[in-house]
């Protein structure tokens, strides 16, 4: 490479042989992927004169070396892919410095947030236009152990599950397979027909992937509201009712219930607001389940015959629940196990390092 990088040395006459046997020899390789540039180079050192062959093969090279990321530009005339190479070369300069800077910021802040929260560690991933231009673990994948992140840790990533199982949901309504506009039990005959305020209730998919199904999510503490207020109701409306005593200590009791929650719900504001409703949620039983279910139809026992928290379509409530029924129609619709649903729709999107969350297989380089 170095006599065609000092092709500003020689003349025409005494480097016709050197330009053909080093250009075939080290450029032309490099080339044979790029189909254009080699069908050029053919074609011109058939029947053009030499003259023309060596300024084909100064901006041909230029382009070569370019590609091949070499520091060397070629120093013969001036033909305009030397201009654009170079402006190129200037404007990515730029725009890698201007990306250096934006990762130091990026790498602080999340730094910051890190030990903000307390995470044990934290992996980034940025792409621009399809292409990774930042990967960095920080912190430790396992803190007993004192092992780092690293760009290839796994971790969970929890309740992101569902926009993701919702491009599989999509894929089914699209190939005609699911119906999201059905009554659940449509798919799942098995399942209880639900009831608000005495009247009978449809649940849709489209209700539920939308979080407007009424199905409740971890916490349960409304069921024993609902039984409360139910029991004064009752009380008040019945004729053998023998003292008002009875109906006040139960409203009295009620209302410093609800008196409670208020307060507790008004001394929540930004975060601390956002970080007690994290620690309320994660106090609940259903976090801690060791229980191996059998299938995902066996886990709807889980909730399937508590009341609904509302009217389904009536109000947003967010629910992981209502996603585990969701599944369990995807299975029916599609006539295939969940589990392997998802696999399938992994492997087509290439997600390569995406895996469901199981104790068993080994998953390298899995956080925990």
């Amino acid at each position: 490479m170095k006599q065609i990088s000092n092709l500003h040395v020689c003349t025409f006459n005494n480097s016709k042989k050197i330009l053909h046997r080093e250009f075939t020899k080290k450029i032309l390789p490099r080339l044979q992927t790029h189909r254009k540039i080699f069908n050029i180079w053919t074609n011109i050192i058939k029947k053009e004169s030499w003259s023309k062959v060596l300024k084909v093969i100064t901006c041909i090279g230029v382009s070569a070396l370019a590609l091949a990321k070499s520091k060397r530009v070629f120093s013969v005339g001036k033909c305009e892919e030397t201009v654009k190479v170079q402006e190129e070369k200037s404007r990515d300069l730029n725009n890698s410095m201007e990306m250096f800077e934006a990762i130091n910021k990026a790498r602080d802040l999340i730094q910051r947030i890190k030990d903000e929260t307390g995470s044990p560690g934290i992996v980034v991933g940025v792409s621009v236009n399809g292409k990774d231009v930042w990967k960095e673990g920080l912190g430790y994948s396992n803190v007993e152990n004192r092992s780092p992140c690293t760009a290839d840790t796994i971790f969970r990533i929890a309740s992101i599950s569902k926009s993701i199982t919702m491009g599989m949901v999509a894929k089914l309504w699209e190939n005609g397979a699911l119906d999201l506009d059905k009554p659940v039990q449509h798919y799942l005959p098995q399942y209880p027909v639900k009831y608000f305020d005495g009247q009978k209730v449809d649940i849709t998919t489209r209700q539920l992937v939308s979080h407007l199904g009424g199905i409740r999510h971890y916490e349960k503490d409304y069921i024993n509201k609902n039984k409360i207020n139910k029991d004064i109701e009752n009380l008040e409306k019945s004729p053998h009712t023998k003292t008002k005593d009875v109906v006040d200590k139960a409203v009295t009791k009620d209302k410093k219930q609800t008196s409670d929650k208020q307060k507790e719900e008004e001394s929540k504001d930004g975060k601390k607001n956002e970080n007690e409703q994290k620690k309320s949620e994660f106090e609940n039983k259903e976090y801690y389940i060791q229980k191996a279910y059998k299938s995902i139809t066996e886990s709807l026992t889980l909730f399937q015959d508590d009341p609904l928290v509302h009217k389904p379509g009536s109000k947003f409530l967010y629910t992981s629940h209502g996603w585990t029924l969701v599944s369990a129609v995807m299975e029916k619709a599609a006539n295939k196990p969940f589990d392997t649903l998802m696999k399938e729709y992994f492997n087509t999107l290439g997600l390569q390092h995406t895996y469901l969350e199981e104790n068993d297989p080994l998953i390298y380089n899995r956080g925990r």
